[in-house]
């Protein structure tokens, strides 16, 4: 493994060495008792142990990835020893608030990790398409488009194609031969796309086209349904069957994912929301809390 090549120092190297080596110094720890440990660095009278990097590889990752996490490791240790170091020189802090402070912490961790575990149980990650109907109709003002949106196909063909007049006789048929210019077109299409019953992105279908050129856009769509040019190596044909222009509000098909991903997110709240409730209720009817003083 060549360390220089991954853009390791020689005082990184020299850590690694330190770490894998089998070497057994006997060192003092923090507190002044006698540790029979290789310790990996040092930041003032603090102390990183080959025992504090246990479980951060596994046998399944590469000498080269493992010494990477480690490096990766002992400089984020580095880095926070010595922001902590500064911390606790420059400022004066409260003892018994910082205690509450991470007694906060902590009771917020708990209390997240326990909802976060009881909605992944209780989640159901279904979404019919007649709730998804109904969110979009109600808030169909929030789906405004970003770009534009074309139904219709698209083919990039070399000029040297055979047969282009039957061709585009073909392509720009309203009802077409799917199957004939599926093969056509594997024969001989550099980029091409026919499904025109799915909404696509205006914008990225045309890059590296003359069309993209076109500086506007909406125009073009408005005045063509059929558009055929060319470049010096290629022949570009668009048919547009159907397009929705930036600001129009989206078609629900383009956006159902983005409705789906927001009815599972609130459903999430909701879990949560009675989660807390229940325990509440629960705690309340059975007597296990009281309020003094109210």
């Amino acid at each position: 493994m060549n360390l220089k090549n991954k853009g390791y120092s020689g005082v990184t190297i020299l850590i690694m060495v330190v770490m894998l080596s089998s070497c057994d110094w006997l060192k003092l720890k923090n507190e002044g008792q006698v540790i029979d440990e290789d310790p990996i660095a040092r930041v003032g009278d603090q102390y990183l142990y080959k025992s504090d990097l246990k479980g951060l590889t596994g046998s399944d990752m590469s000498a080269a990835d493992s010494a990477n996490r480690v490096y990766q490791y002992i400089n984020k240790w580095v880095r926070q020893q010595l922001i902590i170091a500064k911390a606790e020189d420059n400022m004066v802090m409260d003892e018994a608030e910082l205690e509450r402070r991470l007694l906060e912490y902590k009771y917020s961790l708990l209390i997240y990790e326990y909802k976060k575990k009881h909605i992944n149980e209780q989640l159901d990650q279904e979404v019919s398409d007649e709730e998804i109907d109904k969110y979009y109709s109600e808030h169909s003002d929030n789906f405004k488009l970003m770009q534009n949106i074309i139904k219709g196909r698209f083919v990039k063909l070399s000029k040297d194609a055979p047969n282009v007049s039957q061709f585009r006789t073909k392509f720009r048929a309203k009802e077409i031969n799917e199957e004939e210019l599926q093969e056509y077109c594997y024969n001989n299409a550099q980029v091409y796309m026919l499904d025109d019953s799915t909404w696509q992105n205006f914008d990225e279908l045309i890059i590296g086209t003359p069309i993209a050129d076109i500086p506007n856009k909406i125009q073009f769509l408005k005045g063509n349904n059929f558009y055929e040019t060319t470049d010096d190596n290629y022949r570009y044909f668009l048919r547009v069957k159907d397009y929705k222009i930036t600001d129009e509000i989206s078609p629900v098909d383009v956006v159902k994912d983005q409705i789906r991903t927001i009815l599972i997110n609130k459903r999430k709240v909701e879990l949560s929301n009675k989660l807390e409730e229940d325990i509440y209720e629960s705690a309340k009817e059975n007597e296990e809390f009281e309020l003094f003083g109210q």
